[in-house]
């Protein structure tokens, strides 16, 4: 393959995305991952290896909430919406959920699935989140007891660009919140889907022999 620019990788991806939301969604449905657990059980800052996936928790939110009555929660790559999901009934708490996502696909098929749900108040917003500037005005002053990004950062050209990200996500935390960060190890189990290596940690991959996705390997953040 041709080298690609940033920008091309970015917009490869939102081409992936749109193109399989539905099949992919439907392999996403099962909220079933121990480490959404995670985020609710751990107090302190921690790196984790769990299956093919690496795992950062930050920050200090308990699972008590100290007596807080509502949860507001940003989920950064939200994809069909399943983080939330999977908090709809759980600790008793109304939750004001905020989800971005770069496919407007998968972003209909995440207000279809949260439709019916009652205790989650969701809304819902497209964003290029390499676009810092628009990244911003989207979280706009709002601060989040809870931020989420999960299987996302593996998607962002260059280390650089991760950490601009991940320092927004930290302005929009509260003192007392936290933030959930997952990354995918595909060399672990999925080498196969490998289908162009474009450097050292980025990678071209298949999804069912067809469509392709761009992939850079981030074991810290």
């Amino acid at each position: 393959m041709d080298k690609l620019t940033d920008q091309e990788k970015v917009d490869l991806n939102k081409t992936f995305y749109n193109l399989v939301a539905k099949d992919f969604s439907d392999t996403r449905n099962k909220h079933y991952w121990d480490l959404f657990d995670l985020v609710f059980k751990q107090n302190k800052d921690e790196r984790l290896e769990m299956d093919d996936n690496f795992v950062f928790i930050l920050g200090n939110l308990k699972q008590d909430f100290d007596g807080r009555d509502k949860l507001r929660v940003l989920d950064l790559g939200c994809g069909n919406g399943r983080f939330a999901k999977y908090l709809s009934g759980r600790h008793n708490l109304r939750v004001e959920y905020l989800g971005i996502d770069n496919s407007e696909n998968l972003l209909e098929i995440a207000k279809d699935n949260l439709k019916e749900v009652k205790d989650i108040k969701a809304i819902f917003d497209e964003c290029d989140i390499t676009n810092i500037p628009l990244l911003k005005e989207k979280l706009s002053n709002e601060q989040f007891d809870l931020v989420v990004c999960i299987a996302t950062l593996h998607h962002i050209p260059s280390r650089e660009k991760r950490s601009e990200i991940i320092s927004v996500l930290k302005e929009h935390l509260r003192s007392d919140g936290k933030m959930l960060i997952t990354t995918w190890n595909f060399l672990k189990n999925n080498s196969h889907l490998i289908v162009d290596k474009l450097s050292d940690d980025e990678y071209i991959l298949s999804w069912k022999n067809m469509e392709k996705r761009y992939l850079s390997l981030v074991d810290s953040i």
